[in-house]
């Protein structure tokens, strides 16, 4: 795959993400696939106390990024327990 710049391809506040994250697209990792690239970020959730929690969630586009095909509606993995 060849670089080219696209600018901003996704705005995860214009999308509704799992667990109400309202706010960033982070760490971003791709995975190719034979019809569509899969990219899988990390977006974050405000808890009852006011802590952040982070949460993996993904967004598919088309071969030619022009194209959001899918957008995670549950997160990927989920929270574990504190300890």
């Amino acid at each position: 795959m060849k670089w080219k710049k696209l600018g901003r391809i996704f705005n995860p506040t214009e999308h509704q993400l799992p667990n109400n994250c309202v706010e960033f697209a982070k760490s971003p990792q791709v995975l190719t696939f034979e019809d569509f690239v899969r990219i899988y970020f990390s977006t974050i959730e405000k808890d009852a106390t006011g802590k952040y929690l982070s949460h993996i969630a993904f967004v598919d586009f088309d071969k030619t990024f022009t194209k959001i095909i899918k957008v995670s509606n549950k997160t990927v993995i989920p929270l574990g327990s504190l300890g």
